[in-house]
């Protein structure tokens, strides 16, 4: 077995912050015991037990940071990970020899295409717009966001019968920019939230004049050159193995709109979570899974998005006119 090593370092949502010089071994266990979405899903006595051994053949304090890669795999918990002197410290989901071949050139292109949107206009009527990840700082979300909506007004509204968003090369980032830029195709109102382990909603995500809200609160401030003129046109968005993070919650987000139909593969598993970006000290950051998404109809995305109907390979993103799984899109389109 192999693991393929999805690097996350672009984080949605800031849940926490704290600040110490020192932060103790037991200290950010019970942290994670206490703020981790998957807290009630797991053995504790069992975790326990093989947390302390593995302390028990720790020599050094950067052997005890390795332990807590017990605690993420006993949770089942890729999206989660510590970023200290010990290294990046987080679990990793294995993949077969097979699998780990066919994804990992695909890995290879989504990082070197990070932040850069591609489009296509295929057959003279449909829309396509690969949309990858992003990392961005605060004040990068309104450039980006403006970026996506620009590629989507380009288009002809008169000439235009449907939109491909292609997510498949989406391992996350930023969540921001990338909602508020599909908010042209998106409309406004609500979209869905992030639930707790009572699977009641503790943040709700909307679209407010075009621009993102999250749990009232606006993330971007831009104008969509395009208006409403796409808003009721029918959308394909096209998932993938390593459409992660918040690649697979922009595929959440579309889940319910109208004349919307996913199609592809499932999204990476363990991915369908918003993180907390916990401060810890000078060089100790936690950043945890701490809540599910859910979608406008309040149903809860505990593992992955599967799609409304699955192409199983046939990806060439050099030429989207022979992709299979382009050609589903455009057949549905029709």
């Amino acid at each position: 077995m192999r693991h393929l090593f999805f690097l996350i370092s672009g984080l949605f949502f800031v849940t926490a912050l704290t600040a110490q010089s020192e932060y103790s071994i037991e200290s950010l266990y019970k942290l994670i015991k206490r703020e981790s979405i998957h807290r009630m899903e797991v053995d504790w006595d069992k975790v326990d037990q093989a947390f302390r051994g593995q302390l028990m053949k720790a020599k050094t304090r950067n052997d005890s940071m390795r332990a807590f890669v017990t605690i993420f795999k006993e949770m089942k918990d890729p999206h989660s990970s510590i970023y200290c002197e010990a290294g990046t410290i987080a679990f990793f989901n294995p993949v077969d020899e097979a699998t780990f071949d066919r994804l990992t050139p695909m890995m290879n292109r989504s990082n070197s295409e990070m932040g850069r949107v591609k489009t296509a206009f295929l057959e003279n009527k449909y829309a396509y717009i690969q949309v990858p990840g992003f990392f961005a700082r605060a004040e990068m979300v309104d450039s980006l966001a403006q970026m996506i909506s620009d590629s989507i007004s380009r288009f002809d509204p008169k000439k235009t019968k449907g939109f491909i968003i292609d997510l498949r090369l989406n391992k996350g980032g930023s969540l921001y920019p990338m909602l508020s830029g599909l908010g042209a195709l998106l409309g406004d109102g609500p979209i869905g939230g992030e639930t707790g382990v009572d699977d009641k909603v503790v943040r709700s995500w909307a679209i407010e004049n075009g621009n993102f809200v999250q749990q009232g609160t606006p993330q971007s401030s831009i104008r969509h050159a395009c208006g409403d003129a796409f808003v009721k046109k029918p959308v394909v968005i096209l998932t993938g193995p390593i459409t992660i993070s918040s690649g697979a919650l922009v595929a959440v987000a579309f889940k319910g709109r109208k004349k919307t139909r996913i199609i592809g593969e499932p999204t990476g598993e363990g991915y369908t979570t918003s993180n907390g970006w916990f401060k810890l000290g000078p060089r100790l950051i936690l950043n945890l899974a701490s809540a599910y998404v859910s979608d406008r109809d309040g149903h809860i995305y505990r593992n992955n998005v599967t799609p409304d109907e699955t192409v199983i390979g046939g990806d060439n993103f050099n030429n989207p006119d022979k992709d299979a799984k382009v050609a589903a899109a455009i057949k549905w389109l029709r």
